[in-house]
């Protein structure tokens, strides 16, 4: 009975492996999307919201219409524009502010969480 038992267990191993087999081998590698590399110490800017709403370009305080124009610039930095929300503003309100952002930017925004080592 003993040896049954082994001879099922290995034929029915060898089976589902064989059945695998042209699945696995079809099976097509995922490709990560290229993403631009930016180098870390390349010239950015730095768009901050406070939690009473109020937008900073580089510490600077700035109205929304004159942000989102000089975000629309020819001479937006190398390394793009880095956006810090203010850690009292919900979630919600920060997805909506990366949204207009990256509409009134004319080049990439990207969400910063952590502080900057300067």
């Amino acid at each position: 009975m003993p040896l049954v038992l082994a001879l099922s267990a290995v034929t029915v191993t060898l089976t589902t492996a064989l059945a695998l087999l042209p699945s696995a081998l079809r099976e097509t590698p995922i490709e990560s999307p290229s993403v631009p590399l930016v180098d870390s110490q390349a010239e950015r800017w730095f768009v901050v919201r406070s939690s009473s709403g109020s937008w900073y370009l580089n510490g600077e305080p700035m109205a929304s219409n004159l942000l989102a124009r000089i975000l629309m610039g020819p001479d937006l930095p190398p390394g793009g524009v880095s956006f810090l929300p203010s850690s009292a503003r919900s979630a919600s309100l920060v997805a909506d502010d990366l949204a207009w952002l990256q509409s009134n930017s004319a080049g990439p925004v990207r969400l910063q969480l952590e502080e900057i080592q300067l």
